[in-house]
């Protein structure tokens, strides 16, 4: 073991003085490895919120996109790092609730982030081939969405799971992917 050396306030150090049976080393040690525990398997204390829900049509991909833009706030009194984010997406149809696709993703940029501060980003979903042929033969309506995330902080054990929910507007998805449809096989137009 290694000596370490602590002050206390004049009168703390009278009140242990009057508690002579007690080992204040074991106290201090015993304190410090339950500071220590308690910091490794801390949750991150943060708010999340999505602020933005869109369906658009890339022709640079040629795919669709569903785009979450999100927003993550520090709520604790230290700095933090964002280390990742892990995103799955389950789509439905509205009106039935038939699952029609399920989406996962990550984004893997990481942001110091101060206590108090928030920072923005976008999480995407491509409808790639195999799936937009599925869904143009099911989907005639507004399609549900529920998201779960996960957020993991640098020095933290325990990740913090977030959930939102969402629609597809049929008017997003009609125009969505008639474009898709239209790049897919030009002699539609």
């Amino acid at each position: 073991m290694v000596n370490l050396t602590i002050t206390v306030p004049e009168e703390l150090k009278a009140q242990m003085d009057a508690q002579a049976e007690v080992n204040w080393s074991e106290v201090c040690r015993t304190a410090i490895s339950v500071y220590i525990n308690n910091r490794k398997n801390m949750v991150p204390r943060l708010s999340l919120r999505v602020d933005r829900t869109d369906f658009v049509y890339f022709p640079a991909t040629v795919y669709p996109q569903v785009r979450l833009q999100l927003s993550i706030k520090n709520e604790m009194s230290r700095e933090i790092v964002l280390d990742r984010v892990l995103y799955t997406t389950t789509f439905s149809i509205a009106k039935s609730g038939l699952q029609i696709a399920y989406l996962e993703g990550a984004y893997l940029n990481k942001h110091v982030l101060a206590p108090d501060a928030t920072v923005g980003f976008s999480c995407y979903h491509n409808f790639e081939h195999i799936i937009m042929e599925r869904l143009i033969h099911l989907v005639h309506g507004s399609m549900g969405m529920q998201t779960a995330f996960t957020v993991f902080v640098e020095g933290m054990k325990q990740p913090l799971a977030f959930g939102a929910s969402g629609i597809i507007a049929v008017d997003e998805w009609e125009e969505a992917s008639g474009k898709y449809q239209d790049a897919m096989n030009p002699s539609r137009r």
